[in-house]
């Protein structure tokens, strides 16, 4: 068997296989292209899920602590303020002290 070719049919074989391996590259780079473009997708709609969520929760953290801040005198009494009330009802219970104990000796004096 001999293979016998002019120059002009190897060069339009090998030209035809150039187009096709050629094409074959175009065809897997847009393959590969694609294939990026939806994994790229799936992580910017992850990221996107993540920031949303991160939005949320940060909301979320800032009412959590309005409603704090808005609780937080009913619930808390400074110390100065508590010092200031005991004194006030410790002046008055010297004072009925003080009345008891007068009553007490005009009591003793009437006797």
């Amino acid at each position: 068997m001999n293979l016998a070719m002019d120059f002009w049919q190897w060069i339009g074989t090998v030209s035809a296989l150039f187009v096709f391996m050629l094409s074959a590259i175009v065809a897997l780079g847009k393959v590969a292209i694609k294939q990026f473009e939806e994994r790229q997708n799936t992580r910017f709609n992850a990221v996107e899920n993540a920031v949303s969520k991160r939005d949320d929760d940060f909301t979320r953290l800032e009412r959590e602590w309005m409603k704090f801040l808005a609780e937080l005198p009913i619930q808390y009494v400074r110390r100065e303020d508590y010092i200031r009330g005991q004194s006030v009802l410790e002046a008055k219970l010297d004072a009925l002290y003080s009345e008891v104990k007068l009553a007490q000796l005009k009591g003793a004096k009437h006797e």
